[in-house]
């Protein structure tokens, strides 16, 4: 189901995860309402988690808070 949710950096879900007898399980969870016909989408990470800026992805989200790079 994963690759149906595209980056945003203004994200309409989150993803979490959990274990269930041994099993690591992930679910998405709507932080907004989401409109029939819209995107899913899910934040990457932040650009603080270390990464250089040579190795990170530009992100084109165009959302008003977006950090330039996943």
């Amino acid at each position: 189901m994963a690759r149906f949710a595209n980056h945003s950096c203004d994200p309409n879900c989150e993803v979490q995860r959990w274990e269930v007898a041994g099993e690591t399980c992930c679910a998405f969870f709507a932080l907004k309402n989401i409109t029939k016909d819209s995107e899913i989408t899910i934040s990457y990470g932040k650009i603080s988690d270390g990464n250089k800026a040579k190795d990170r992805e530009k992100c084109f989200c165009h959302a008003r808070n977006c950090q330039g790079f996943i």
